[in-house]
């Protein structure tokens, strides 16, 4: 009987062992699909900001010159006014 116990003992611990194995792969597993996900978030989130720099640039070129040829209009009309 105590060769019995002896025998269950050893299973136990190296089911143990072999549990804790799992779980430091399964860490280090997670790990570096978690950094792997950062850098690409990361990379992502750069992408989109320099996506949203240039949209901010081209709207204020766009307001720049629509508020140039409103005054340009403007002028012209108050031109035409005064001639009349």
């Amino acid at each position: 009987m105590a060769e019995l116990q002896q025998i269950t003992m050893q299973i136990e611990q190296a089911a143990k062992e072999k549990a804790g194995q799992i779980m430091a792969d399964a860490k280090a597993q997670y790990e570096d699909i978690m950094h792997t996900y950062q850098v690409r978030g990361e990379q992502e989130k750069a992408k989109i900001a320099e996506k949203a720099k240039k949209d901010a640039e081209r709207i204020k070129q766009m307001a720049i010159f629509a508020a140039a040829q409103t005054s340009a209009q403007d002028i012209l009309s108050f031109k035409i006014n005064t001639l009349e």
